[in-house]
């Protein structure tokens, strides 16, 4: 973690047998991954470093959607997520993404105001397109050819 601090956090159990089998079967075919504890072993024998896994992650997302979904992103959408879906259990982002502090999820992660933002305006524009685009329709009609 960026903040030196241990993070530890359950696993949800749908996940367990995928893990259990990267760890029994997958990790240990990798040359040099019994000679550390990183979860994430590189080709190289050293555990993988941050940017390794950004390489990684962005390189599958392009594949896969067209465009890259960095890690931070997925961080981003998880902490919006929680606070769209469900605002009264905001600090769980917090405690997901491993802040000492709410307002740091909130500073740099949650964009759930600037989604609602977005549908307040698109929804002010919706107003006005109605209230003046009638009016503004019928001046047209009444003007001599």
């Amino acid at each position: 973690m960026k903040s030196r601090q241990p993070f530890s956090m359950a696993i949800p159990q749908f996940l367990t047998p995928y893990i259990e089998r990267f760890l029994s079967e997958i990790r240990p075919q990798i040359p040099g991954a019994e000679e550390h504890h990183w979860l994430w072993a590189s080709s190289s024998g050293g555990g993988l470093c941050g940017q390794a896994i950004f390489k990684i992650v962005t390189d599958r997302t392009t594949a896969a959607f067209g465009h890259p979904v960095n890690p931070h992103l997925f961080r981003s959408i998880a902490a919006t997520t929680i606070a769209v879906s469900t605002p009264g259990q905001v600090r769980l982002s917090r405690d997901l993404l491993g802040h000492a502090r709410l307002d740091t999820t909130e500073r740099y992660y949650n964009l759930a105001g600037s989604i609602q933002a977005g549908q307040d305006y698109a929804n002010a524009l919706e107003t006005v397109r109605k209230t003046v685009a009638p009016k503004a329709g019928a001046r047209q009609r009444s003007r001599p050819q």
